[in-house]
């Protein structure tokens, strides 16, 4: 095949939001510039900044044709990779933060699997949080085997931003970043994929560095739209449970959604709706306990229920 035949399959988009990212969407830009593997697309989507963000990109669209920028009133994060999706033209994704850098060979790499298997829809890779090593095994597996790793402290986690993607799968299912959910939005949109797809395949180098500040949406965990992170569980549980997936792999995100709510109550101070009780209480019910043997878990579990006993007292 022609090198110029090859760039036109194998094309990749690469999205990025951004939102008064001034200080930090140089590098980024600079880590894309420095690919070895040419054949891809910047589309930058402003979410409505008010510092000099475009400024900072002005360079490289200029210089570049490659890049393409796209401004759209504020709507946050999944509002402007679902902007971006709706511009893409190429076969493959990756999203990418305004804040983070990839290694000169990310594209290359994550382009491998697909090349030498078509049965392959989706790839990850290893990541470091703020130069901590977070490492996966190389191998191949089922998509539903990596549905159950997302959740693992050795698994690929359920960053959209170390991932590669199929067009192809995400035009013909409609996935998109669900707009509400501010936390756990990309997990939601990983697993939707996942369970759209057939095979996948990780590599354990490290090709992408995941950076987290004080401004980063990951350092706010006080902020109250974290408690969206609930929402977005609610609905992956009820996508595992609708497309019959195994019974281990649903109590795994049973016991998430158990752990972040509890957490929640007892870290700050908050206090479920009558609502939510309901579905926390619902949540406690499903989870098969004959596959859990962990002593610790079963008394988190008993904690959960002594507060939904205790809130239904101070109720009535």
């Amino acid at each position: 095949m022609r090198a110029q035949e090859r760039c036109f399959i194998l094309k990749v988009s690469i999205i990025i939001p951004m939102y008064n990212a001034e200080a930090t969407i140089e590098r980024m830009l600079q880590s894309i510039q420095q690919q070895t593997y040419p054949c891809f697309t910047v589309l930058l989507i402003d979410d409505g900044s008010t510092d000099g963000t475009k400024q900072q990109c002005q360079p490289f669209i200029q210089k570049d044709q490659r890049y393409k920028y796209h401004y759209q009133a504020n709507g946050g994060v999944s509002s402007a990779r679902n902007y971006g999706l709706s511009l893409s033209r190429h076969p493959y994704i990756v999203f990418l933060d305004s804040d983070d850098k990839i290694e000169p060979d990310f594209l290359e790499r994550m382009l491998q699997p697909f090349r030498a298997d078509d049965q392959i829809d989706f790839v990850a890779c290893s990541f470091d949080r703020n130069d901590v090593s977070h490492l996966i095994d190389r191998k191949k597996l089922s998509a539903r085997e990596v549905i159950s790793d997302l959740i693992e402290p050795d698994g690929p986690m359920g960053y959209s931003c170390n991932k590669m993607f199929k067009q192809s799968i995400i035009k013909e299912h409609e996935i998109r970043f669900d707009e509400s959910v501010h936390y756990g939005e990309d997990l939601l949109f990983c697993i939707t994929y996942l369970l759209n797809a057939r095979k996948a395949q990780y590599h354990s180098e490290v090709l992408f560095h995941y950076i987290v500040h004080g401004k980063s949406k990951s350092a706010n965990l006080r902020d109250t739209k974290t408690l969206t992170h609930i929402d977005a569980l609610e609905q992956i549980i009820s996508l595992l449970e609708t497309n019959e997936v195994d019974q281990l792999i649903i109590t795994k995100y049973l016991m998430v959604y158990y752990r972040i709510t509890l957490g929640y109550l007892f870290r700050h101070n908050l206090k479920l709706s009558n609502q939510n009780l309901e579905k926390f209480e619902q949540v406690i019910k499903k989870i098969d306990y004959s596959i859990i043997h962990n002593r610790f878990l079963e008394f988190k579990i008993l904690l959960g229920k002594l507060y939904i006993r205790w809130h239904k007292k101070i109720k009535s």
